[in-house]
């Protein structure tokens, strides 16, 4: 059976709200570090893509999610080439100085890593 969340659920701390495509709380954000995971577990964590596509084509599908503490978080496969169902590592965006995005995925169980070279090597390349 596939996991099929809600708009809002508590994992650990944090709770988390996707927020779907006419938000523009996501506008002017940047890229904070990485999330090492794959594309079916972002499915099955935060349901489909808040966004697919961009006008400049530089992102195929996007998460924008609120923490309840108002932290927007986005994560999305920017300027990647590569077919989505093989990524193991996708930007993660936000507007922090100390990246307390990170620290909130992180809360909710997965791997981060600040700068591309921290992502093992074997992820990076996207190696099965």
């Amino acid at each position: 059976m596939k996991f099929n969340p809600p708009d809002t659920w508590r994992v650990s701390k944090p709770v988390i709200t996707k927020l779907d495509s006419n938000t523009t709380k996501h506008h002017y954000s940047g890229s904070r570090g990485y999330i090492i995971t794959d594309y079916d577990t972002l499915l099955d964590t935060f349901g489909t893509p808040s966004i697919r596509g961009s006008p400049d084509g530089k992102v195929r599908v996007q998460w924008v999610l609120e923490a309840d503490d108002g932290t927007i978080i986005t994560i999305c496969d920017y300027k990647e080439n590569v077919p989505i169902t093989q990524m193991k590592w996708f930007d993660v965006g936000g507007f922090s100085q100390d990246k307390h995005e990170l620290d909130i995925l992180q809360r909710l169980g997965f791997e981060t890593a600040e700068d591309y070279f921290d992502i093992p090597k074997e992820v990076r390349y996207h190696e099965v």
